[in-house]
C-alpha cells in the first residue's frame, strides 16, 4: 500500500478512537478525569466563598471559560499546568441579585475538553418584601448616607413606586461604636431626616431607637464612618449590638450594608493617613473589611457597593473629581451615581429607562451613560474595580 495512503488512514483511525475512556487509560494523551466532585458540578450559596475541584490530567492542561461573563463573578486558579493530579480553587463574589447564576468551564488537555459547572444561589429576598407600589428605607448613618440617599426619592418614584419613605439618622462622622452606644442608651442626639413627599425635612434631637420603631421599615441600612471603613477591628462587636436592637424594634426589616467610598487622591481628610494617603489602599481595605465582617454575617441580605460604583466612575470621563471636598460626593456626578447604586441594589431595576436627573445640573448623554455604566458594573462585580469603556465626547 502506498505509504502516504497508509499515514492518512492511520490519522483517521486516531481521530475516531476516543482519547479518554477511563482513569486506567492515563497513558492516553489528553485524558482528563474529574475526581472531586466527580460530576463536575461545584455549588455555592449566595455569599462570597471559595471551593475546590480536583482532577487528573495525563498531559499539559489549561482552563478556559465557556461563557465570557463568568469572569465577572467567578475566578478559577490556576489557569493551567503540567500532567498529574491537580486541585482548582474556585472563588465567587456575593450574588446580590435575586436570580441564580451559573458559569461553565472547560479543562482542555490535548484534544480533550472536560466541562465543569459552577452555580451560585440567588440572594435572599428581604423578609416581608415591600409591595410593588411602596418602599420604606431607613439609614443609620452619617453624611455619607446623606450623599447617597439625597436623590433616591425621585429615582424610586420613576422606577414605579407610588409611595416612598426615606429616612436618615444623621450625625456627622458617626462611627459604628457611637451608633451602638446611642441605640442602646436611647440618646437623643440625631438629626432625623425624612423624605416622604419629595423633600427632606429635619427633626432634631431624635433617638435612633425611636426612629427604628416608628415605622415598619422594609430596609434598614448600616455603614461605618469613612475614616474607619477600612479598619476591620472597628466593626465588631458594635454591629451585633445595633442589629440586636434593630431586630427587637423592627423585626420585619431587611438589613443591608452600605459600603462607602475611598477619598479623592489629594484629599485633606484628617483620617486619610490611616491608608497612607493612597486611594486604592483605602478602597482595598474597605472591600476587605466588608468581606470579612458583612459577607460572613447572615443578618445582612445585601451589600450596596457604593464604594465600588464611585471607584468605577473615577476610571472614566469624570476622573478622580467626583467629590466636592475630597471625600463628600459632588452634587452632580457623585451623588447621582450613589443614588443610582442604591436604586439598583435595592430594586434590581434596569437603569436604561431611568432618565430623572436633578434639574439644577446639566448632564450630557455621555455623562449619564458613564454614571449608569459605573453602577451596573458595580452591581455585577461589587468588590472589584471595572474600568470605564466610555470615551469623552
Amino acid at each position: 500500500m502506498d505509504r502516504k495512503i497508509l499515514i492518512a488512514l492511520l490519522s483517521i483511525i486516531c481521530v475516531l478512537i476516543p482519547s479518554c475512556v477511563k482513569p486506567a487509560d492515563a497513558e492516553v494523551a489528553g485524558c482528563v478525569v474529574l475526581t472531586d466532585p466527580v460530576d463536575g458540578h461545584v455549588c455555592f450559596d449566595t455569599l462570597a466563598s471559595v471551593r475546590t475541584l480536583s482532577f487528573t490530567a495525563s498531559a499539559d492542561w489549561k482552563v478556559k471559560p465557556v461563557n465570557s461573563s463568568a469572569g465577572e463573578w467567578c475566578i478559577v486558579t490556576p489557569e493551567g499546568g503540567a500532567p498529574g493530579e491537580h486541585t482548582l480553587e474556585i472563588s465567587v463574589s456575593q450574588n446580590l441579585s435575586y436570580q441564580k447564576r451559573s458559569a461553565a468551564f472547560n479543562i482542555i488537555s490535548g484534544d480533550v475538553q472536560q466541562k465543569f459547572l459552577v452555580t451560585q444561589e440567588a440572594a435572599k429576598k428581604p423578609a416581608g418584601p415591600p409591595a410593588p407600589e411602596s418602599i420604606r428605607i431607613l439609614a443609620i448613618g452619617n453624611s455619607f448616607s446623606d450623599d447617597s440617599m439625597w436623590y433616591l426619592y425621585d429615582l424610586l418614584m420613576q422606577a414605579g413606586y407610588d409611595h416612598v419613605k426615606l429616612a436618615n439618622l444623621y450625625i456627622g462622622s458617626c462611627t459604628l461604636q457611637n451608633h451602638a452606644y446611642n441605640i442602646s442608651s436611647g440618646a437623643r442626639v440625631y438629626t432625623y431626616r425624612v423624605n416622604d413627599a419629595g423633600k427632606w425635612i429635619d427633626h432634631e434631637s431624635f433617638s435612633s431607637a425611636d426612629a427604628v420603631a416608628s415605622d415598619s421599615w422594609d430596609v434598614i441600612t448600616l455603614q461605618q464612618a469613612s475614616g474607619c471603613s477600612g479598619m476591620q477591628d472597628t466593626y465588631q462587636p458594635h454591629i451585633d449590638t445595633i442589629v440586636s436592637k434593630v431586630r427587637e424594634l423592627c423585626p420585619g426589616a431587611a438589613l443591608a450594608w452600605h459600603m462607602t467610598w475611598a477619598y479623592q487622591e489629594d484629599s485633606t481628610h484628617p483620617e486619610f493617613y490611616k491608608y497612607g494617603h493612597d486611594q486604592m489602599a483605602m478602597y482595598d481595605s474597605i472591600v476587605s473589611a466588608v468581606k470579612e465582617n458583612i459577607l460572613t454575617d447572615e443578618d445582612f441580605v445585601m451589600v450596596i457597593p457604593t464604594g465600588t460604583a464611585i471607584q468605577n466612575l473615577r476610571t472614566g470621563i469624570y476622573g478622580d473629581t467626583v467629590t466636592r471636598d475630597g471625600f463628600h460626593l459632588a452634587y452632580d456626578s457623585g451623588r447621582l451615581a450613589a443614588a443610582m447604586m442604591w436604586l439598583k441594589s435595592l430594586t434590581g431595576c434596569d437603569l436604561g429607562p431611568i432618565i430623572w436627573t436633578p434639574s439644577v445640573y446639566a448632564y450630557t448623554p455621555v455623562q449619564i451613560a458613564s454614571i449608569k455604566e459605573a453602577v451596573d458594573n458595580a452591581y455585577k462585580n461589587p468588590f472589584h474595580v471595572t474600568p470605564s469603556e466610555i470615551k469623552g465626547e
